[in-house]
């Protein structure tokens, strides 16, 4: 919307933008004091007028956004004249972690998870026995030498509770 047709209209559209209330805006714009109050009034309710406030308000807005606005830009700058600050002062920590931020920022530091999982994980303590003894045999070692743990030597293998119960079932005498 262009300005108001009216000086004394943008005027007081200005004042409102601003935050000043309809009759100190309408004192601003060159009303007299005596009608002040009613022409504030007025005017407020005029939609032409209720649109160039809104305009204005919305500039203000923006340029202030605008103003207080940190960018990437301007953050990479601050870390790297941080960086150089630091870097006279002979302060190594501070230039490390300055530069440790810009690289963070240009994405040359990734923050990877590494989900490392052994074959061996899979097997249960019989398996596991198993192949100790298979590795025993191949190298002509005895468990204990290719390192077996010590706990693991000394386990007894169990069967499955299953199996247990279908031995004793095998071995009961009829009654």
């Amino acid at each position: 919307m262009a300005r108001l047709k009216n000086e004394m209209w943008e005027k007081f559209a200005n004042a409102m933008a601003r935050g000043v209330n309809q009759t100190n805006s309408a004192l601003e714009a060159g009303y007299s004091e005596v009608s002040a109050h009613v022409r504030g009034c007025e005017l407020a309710k005029k939609p032409d007028i209720r649109a160039r406030i809104e305009e204005l308000q919305k500039k203000a807005e923006k340029a202030a956004v605008a103003a207080l606005a940190v960018d990437r830009q301007w953050v990479l700058r601050e870390l790297v004249a941080n960086a150089e600050a630091a870097r006279s002062a002979k302060n190594q920590n501070a230039v490390n972690r300055a530069l440790e931020l810009v690289g963070k920022e240009l994405g040359m530091f990734v923050d990877r998870k590494m989900d490392v999982k052994s074959p061996l994980e899979a097997l249960n303590a019989q398996q596991l026995q198993q192949l100790m003894d298979f590795a025993a045999s191949l190298t002509g070692q005895s468990a204990a030498s290719i390192g077996a743990p010590e706990a693991m030597q000394n386990a007894q293998v169990h069967q499955p509770a299953v199996d247990l119960v279908n031995s004793e079932t095998a071995n009961a005498q009829p009654v």
